[in-house]
């Protein structure tokens, strides 16, 4: 077992002493003035990399809270008479596919939720009028 480590070892010193006897040999065939660029190359990398890690270390750090807040009372209302016909959101499901979803019962139902969809997440609209638009729809459900 101490033989097939000391060989492993010997294998690995004699690679490094090739490796460097190669690199010597590479040294020595290059001018200064090659060996000098590739140092300025060597700084300017350095360099750069260093001044990176400075700047993000500088850059202030934003903390971006996120804040929950429940759906406005006309969608789920909304939800509900799509519900009694079968329709419900996944919670995966963004708005627009549900709305997709709702045509299958009218172009009012799909109407309806992209324009709750304008209003949450786009400010466009008014609750009121929607809430209103939607009681509408569901007073044609019954």
């Amino acid at each position: 077992m101490m033989a097939r480590r000391a060989t492993g070892l010997s294998a690995l010193w004699d690679a490094a002493g090739a490796a460097f006897a190669a690199a010597k040999a590479f040294v020595l065939e290059r001018s200064v003035l090659d060996l000098g660029l590739v140092a300025l190359a060597l700084l300017a990398w350095l360099f750069r990399r260093e001044l990176a890690t400075l700047l993000r270390r500088r850059r202030p750090q934003v903390q971006v809270e996120l804040r929950y807040s429940d759906p406005l009372a006309c969608f789920e209302a909304l939800s509900a008479g799509l519900a009694a016909r079968g329709i419900t959101r996944r919670p995966d499901e963004p708005l627009e596919a549900l709305a997709e979803r709702a045509a299958a019962l009218g172009p009012e139902p799909r109407r309806l939720v992209l324009a709750y969809a304008a209003l949450r997440y786009g400010g466009v609209g008014d609750a009121d009028g929607l809430a209103t638009a939607v009681e509408a729809w569901r007073r044609t459900l019954e």
